[in-house]
């Protein structure tokens, strides 16, 4: 090559390392046309090493001016000064690796780098790679990246979230990743060979891109050169774009009890009449209100007739608003597996489905089973599903409100991994997932959600086994008190007959609040009723203390009852607890007693 005069030009040198390892470059070799040959060492000075020559330089020269040596002294001095001074030069280097292998992608079932999805619609991103080296590849990594997952983090590095906030969106990343890998064992791609990846996609609303990033190489080699664990790899990197339409916005999560909180003896136990009995007090629900349809063998409504319990079930209402241009079906059903304890109704699998046309709102009724969570699980800190130190929250709160907020969140918890939304396209048959994860669980939904920490249960027994109940003949009216606390519960138990018409001067009042309970006293002190009905005669004490009942222990006591007319009757029984030594502790000896009530018991005597 030719140089010009007074020219500075680049050279770049190509070569092949012929065996692995540590390759110094220490400088160029030059011969001129004439025949001379020299070699320029050309060593590797970064700032630092600059900044450190420079120094050494000046000092040097300070120290040379300060004393003078004469003769042939000095020409050892100066020797001896650059031999102290040397220091060793850094030549560029570069390791050398094994030979690796080399992939490209050959094709994708995608146009022009983009996905356009429904939110909570999957799609499948099919990627083919082909090797075209001569070494295999026996190891394959897939890593994702997308815009979501990038705006959640921002937020939480942040530390301005609630403890609440920060799991949901952290759990939204980990449970509902943009990108998931299909086919994770296919890892092997022979010399000239080709795999396809397979690679789902998520659409959420508000995700603009990604990226699929994909590491491979050669790791099994039959004969290794180096002992060390560290392995090398090739990384492709595949951008995408999301176009993600909103369609189904779900709201207004409401619960409530399946039934009234009434029964009556002379319906059958289930939901032939509204409410469960046959002279509803309060307003009920048609069947088009709650969504059942009015076929008779319709499968959800035989199952209700069948199950449903007023003190073990709750009804839960769902508003779903379609905001897009086309129809979507919705259906709701309970998810397998999900709710802890019960084994119950593990048969048993309903599912609501309603068409929700476009610019619509429709409200969807589900029957949840209601559930109890231990203590030991309600007191545990609402968790960091990342590697997120756990941060104090800045709000200061008390004990009794940051105790109410684990409650409020471990049953919320509880609710949304036993329910299972989606939704169906019926004219494309696309079809997706509906996230409840952004609907607000507030006390009142525990108190229904919630199981009763002390059942309580009235029935109407004949002694002769006849279904229908005359008057004149003797009955038992059974009480059933279920402990569901974690503590030993001894209850006084009172029953109160309630008025049936508002003129009927002999029964209590017609409030819905039942007569005070008597107070304490010792059990065989309390045998006087507070208003003896006229109509009915009872054989026993309305007023009666039970043993202690040990968690999950259940006691019961029988009065005998007579009906002189006939008509509707109604009775409720009020439980108070009577509070020991030890109970009382650890309750508080201050505290207002806590009143629990059963559901009205309506019985029809004919």
């Amino acid at each position: 090559m030719t140089i010009p005069a007074s020219s500075v030009q680049t050279v770049r040198v190509a070569g092949v390392a012929s065996s692995p390892g540590i390759l110094t470059m220490r400088g160029v070799s030059l011969r001129l046309t004439d025949g001379s040959a020299t070699d320029v060492l050309l060593p590797v000075i970064d700032e630092k090493d600059r900044e450190k020559r420079d120094k050494r330089k000046s000092r040097a020269g300070i120290d040379g001016g300060k004393v003078k040596h004469f003769g042939i002294d000095a020409r050892f001095a100066q020797h001896e000064a650059s031999i102290h001074d040397q220091v060793e030069d850094k030549y560029l280097e570069c390791e050398v690796v094994v030979e690796q292998p080399w992939v490209w992608i050959k094709k994708t079932n995608m146009t022009h780098g983009t996905v356009m999805l429904y939110n909570g619609e999957s799609s499948t991103i099919r990627l083919t790679l082909e090797n075209s080296s001569s070494v295999p590849v026996d190891f394959i990594k897939l890593s994702f990246d997308d815009s979501s997952a990038r705006d959640v983090q921002t937020l939480i590095n942040e530390g301005d979230l609630s403890p609440e906030h920060a799991y949901e969106l952290e759990w939204d990343v980990l449970n509902r990743p943009v990108f998931v890998w299909e086919n994770e064992q296919d890892t092997a791609i022979a010399p000239g060979g080709k795999l396809t990846l397979s690679v789902r996609c998520l659409g959420k609303v508000g995700c603009t891109d990604g990226s699929i990033r994909i590491d491979y190489g050669y790791i099994s080699r039959p004969n290794p050169i180096s002992t060390s664990n560290a392995f090398y790899t090739r990384q492709i990197t595949f951008p995408v774009l999301f176009t993600v339409y909103h369609t189904l916005e779900p709201h207004a999560l409401d619960l409530t009890r399946l039934v009234s909180p009434s029964k009556s003896s002379s319906a059958s136990n289930g939901l032939q009449v509204p409410n469960g009995h046959s002279r509803p007090s309060t307003p009920t629900l048609s069947r088009r209100q709650t969504g059942f349809t009015a076929i008779e063998d319709d499968p959800l409504r035989s199952m209700l007739d069948d199950k449903a319990d007023g003190s073990e079930w709750c009804l839960l209402g769902l508003g779903v608003r379609n905001v897009y241009g086309v129809p979507f079906e919705i259906r709701l059903g309970r998810r397998k597996g999900a709710q802890r304890g019960n084994e119950d109704a593990a048969d048993w699998d309903p599912e609501v489905r309603r068409l929700v046309p476009p610019g619509a709102s429709e409200r969807i009724l589900f029957p949840v089973r209601r559930c109890a969570l231990p203590e030991q699980v309600i007191s545990q800190r609402i968790p960091s599903l990342t590697d997120r130190q756990y941060i104090v929250d800045k709000s200061k709160k008390s004990a009794e409100v940051v105790a109410r907020e684990r409650e409020l969140f471990w049953y919320r918890e509880e609710l949304l991994n036993m329910l299972q939304a989606t939704w169906i396209e019926p004219g494309s048959k696309r079809s997706g997932q509906l996230s409840l994860r952004d609907q607000i669980f507030s006390p009142a939904l525990l108190d229904v959600f919630k199981t009763d920490d002390v059942d309580i249960s009235l029935d109407i027994l004949d002694r002769q086994g006849n279904k229908n109940i005359e008057s004149n003949d003797f009955v038992d009216l059974c009480v059933k008190v279920t402990n569901r606390l974690e503590r030993p519960f001894r209850p006084l138990i009172h029953i109160e007959p309630l008025s049936s018409s508002s003129t009927d001067s002999s029964w209590a009042s017609a409030s819905t609040t039942p007569a005070p309970i008597p107070p304490r006293r010792p059990p065989s002190s309390i045998h006087t009723q507070n208003q003896p009905h006229r109509n009915i005669l009872f054989d026993g004490t309305l007023t009666n203390l039970f043993p202690l009942l040990q968690p999950g222990q259940t006691g019961q006591r029988q009065v005998g009852v007579v009906f002189l007319a006939s008509g509707t009757y109604a009775f409720r029984a009020a439980v108070e607890e009577v509070r020991s030594g030890d109970n009382r502790a650890k309750i508080g000896d201050g505290d207002a007693p806590n009143l629990r009530f059963s559901p009205i018991r309506r019985v029809k005597v004919v």
